[in-house]
């Protein structure tokens, strides 16, 4: 049981630590190196599907056709598509995007400014737990292991030393 309750633990750090990524990401103001999002549409299937997180490098240092970028939209909206197209002319840098999954290029041109930054890494379906994990059943739940986790050890030590005495 002590050896279950140690193995437990690895990826219960690891859920908090991409829950505090993640919460950390979406802070205005802030610019870390690698920021996380939660895909929420199947706009990029099959490369990236819905309920992924995402690890993007937020220092891009040049991007171009065919890369995987999390930008705004024009309506402020996080959007994560691949670069169809990169024009630039007369010191003006326009890009186009389009989901994978989807029939059309988006209806807007983005600008570099507008990007937040480009695909590294997904995390498959991590973000499903990670928005269970924001709710409050989610939080209690992610408590009550970590008390178990702390606490079953304890008694199960406990039950021994009663054995042996």
């Amino acid at each position: 049981m002590q050896y279950i309750a140690k193995f437990i633990w690895l990826p219960v750090l690891a859920l908090i630590y991409f829950s505090l990524l993640n919460t950390i990401s979406s802070a205005p103001g802030l610019n870390l190196p690698i920021q996380s999002y939660i895909i929420k549409s199947g706009s990029m299937e099959s490369t990236i599907m819905t309920g992924d997180l995402i690890l993007i490098d937020s220092n891009p240092y040049q991007v171009k056709t065919g890369d995987i970028i999390t930008f705004k939209d024009p309506k402020d909206r996080v959007v994560t598509h691949r670069i169809s197209k990169v024009i630039e002319a007369g010191g003006v840098i326009q890009i186009f995007t389009k989901g994978d999954n989807n029939q059309a290029a988006d209806p807007y041109v983005t600008t570099p400014e507008r990007i937040i930054g480009t695909y590294m890494y997904r995390v498959p379906k991590l973000g499903f737990l990670l928005v269970y994990m924001s709710e409050p059943e989610g939080s209690i739940t992610l408590v009550v292991v970590v008390l178990a986790l702390i606490f079953v050890p304890e008694l199960m030590k406990d039950k021994k030393v009663a054995k042996l005495t």
